[in-house]
């Protein structure tokens, strides 16, 4: 805990500090006439940029600080605690192991962004997800999602295995009527369902029924 924190005032100094330096060394040019003084005016506003993303820093650490000395102690006021935690450990360099190559690691964060994560999801439960771009695609997906809701149905079956266990049973839904050919028709549904709860779940067909 406080560690990134902790960090983060580090980096925000020292940014402060070259920024400091760079409106000294400008003020030395202009007082020698090598600079004309409005060229003061961009670094006196990065010096104060600077200042107050420190103090911002700093006051996060105060606010974590503060929750957790609410946590550890009987007073109401953490302010009357006299005593800073100092729970920092330093930050360990990634070893070679660690990193990924560049093209295994593109390939990482698109299977695990956000997008791919609630795509996946949607898919076990027998939804689908929509990532509309602009109101051409949102309508589009209102388009989509309406034909999906009228072709909607349910199925039931009761299991032979009787056990309620807790684990999750899988489920496979195969269309055995002739007509139904891919990929005009894509069919959907939840993939399991816990012993115990519903055993319906619905289902969805692109197609229409």
């Amino acid at each position: 805990m406080f560690a990134d924190e902790d960090e983060d005032v580090k980096v925000k100094q020292r940014s402060l500090d070259l920024a400091s330096k760079t409106l000294h060394d400008n003020q030395i040019q202009v007082q020698i006439g090598t600079l004309a003084p409005i060229d003061l005016a961009q670094a006196e506003t990065e010096v104060a940029t600077r200042k107050e993303q420190l103090i911002t820093a700093q006051y996060t650490i105060d606010q974590l600080q503060d929750q957790l000395r609410k946590l550890i102690t009987n007073e109401t006021d953490p302010g009357l605690v006299p005593v800073r935690l100092n729970l920092v450990e330093p930050l360990r360099e990634p070893g070679s192991q660690t990193l990924l190559p560049l093209d295994k690691a593109i390939q990482f964060a698109l299977e695990n962004g956000p997008a791919a994560v609630l795509a996946r999801l949607a898919e076990e439960t027998g939804g689908s997800a929509l990532f509309p771009n602009g109101t051409r695609d949102l309508t589009r997906a209102f388009s989509r999602i309406n034909e999906e809701l009228r072709s909607q149905y349910s199925l039931a079956y009761r299991p032979t295995n009787a056990r309620r266990d807790g684990t999750y049973r899988a489920i496979r839904i195969v269309p055995v009527h002739k007509g139904y050919t891919m990929p005009e028709r894509i069919l959907r549904a939840r993939c399991a369902y816990p012993p115990g709860g519903k055993l319906a779940g619905k289902s969805r067909s692109a197609g229409p029924s």
